[in-house]
């Protein structure tokens, strides 16, 4: 190929990426957006069943709320907490959720009912995050106790506690094949732990001397994603324990990180009233998403087309990509 044939070719290839990357903007920040109301305090938390027709949230206002996605409606109101609630998870069934919150307790409970399955007692502060095992055998818990805790999702028993040097672990996910636990908080580092044998494989340093918030693996499990008091979103590879990309742009605290079911972009929640869309191939912020009131949350519906942020003026905002405002 000659020289000038392999500067078209380039030239071409440059065209190509701006404008997909204009598409995806466009794409979503001409989405569609609806808002649900019923909460009485801020929302913290949002997550989608596995069939993504409900979404789960939980708030300070003592309550989860379940939501029939495609009508908005209110399906259901979970209120057994005694204090302001942190998270809340789907299982891979879509059979139950668990939350944690500021009761020092963890919560199982039945969709089709309502009742709680279970209350997992244990930690001695808030429970800051909840994530349920690929196989929905385990729940694993964060708490400013400073130590992650699982639970058996059959009988509710504690039946492992890990203790990273950090005064408050405030998140925690598990990875696709269920195998290691991701944890994050006042420590500075995300530390990867041993499902099985509860060791600690890797301690991951670069957020720049503050708190990690939120922690998330990409589908595949190559990679994690953590969101810091810095401002900023590191990607690690996980074979090399590495950052290969910071992605920088909010003006408060990165509150909450997910990655799309494809893998190819993350979604970033912040204080500062915005979710970013960053690609994960390039770095590049592909959309800005404003929810005039400060984000504390952020899910993907499973097929990637919905992003749902639960924010600080007690609503939930869903941002449809698949139906656009003014469509060209």
């Amino acid at each position: 190929m000659k020289n000038n044939e392999i500067s078209q070719a380039l030239r071409l290839t440059l065209v190509f990426s701006v404008c997909l990357n204009g598409t995806l903007q466009a794409q979503w920040e001409k989405a569609r957006t609806r808002v649900f109301r019923g909460h009485t305090d801020q929302v913290m938390s949002v997550a989608f069943s596995p069939d993504g027709k409900a979404l789960a949230t939980a708030s300070f206002d003592k309550t989860i709320r379940l939501w029939d996605v495609a009508a908005g409606k209110e399906l259901r109101v979970l209120n057994r907490h005694t204090d302001k609630i942190m998270s809340v998870s789907y299982s891979p069934d879509g059979d139950m959720v668990a939350s944690g919150g500021q009761d020092k307790t963890v919560m199982i409970w039945e969709v089709a009912t309502g009742r709680v399955l279970h209350t997992c007692a244990g930690h001695s502060f808030v429970v800051g995050a909840v994530a349920f095992q690929s196989n929905g055998k385990l729940i694993a818990s964060s708490s400013y106790d400073g130590s992650v805790k699982l639970w058996d999702v059959a009988t509710g028993r504690n039946c492992a506690t890990f203790r990273p040097p950090s005064t408050i672990v405030h998140c925690v996910s598990f990875s696709p094949d269920g195998k290691t636990i991701a944890s994050g908080g006042f420590e500075q580092a995300v530390r990867l732990w041993d499902v099985t044998t509860g060791a600690n494989t890797s301690v991951l340093q670069g957020h720049s001397d503050c708190p990690v918030l939120s922690v998330s693996f990409s589908p595949d499990g190559k990679l994690l994603a953590s969101g810091g008091w810095d401002q900023t979103i590191r990607l690690w590879d996980l074979g090399s324990a590495k950052v290969v990309r910071t992605l920088a742009g909010h003006r408060q605290p990165v509150q909450s990180v997910a990655f799309s079911p494809a893998g190819k972009t993350v979604a970033s929640a912040s204080g500062d009233g915005t979710a970013r869309l960053w690609s994960v191939a390039t770095g590049k912020r592909e959309a800005t998403l404003s929810a005039k009131a400060g984000i504390w949350s952020a899910a993907f519906s499973p097929d990637g087309k919905m992003l749902a942020c639960g924010c600080a003026d007690n609503t939930v905002k869903l941002w449809d990509s698949s139906s656009a405002v003014n469509p060209e």
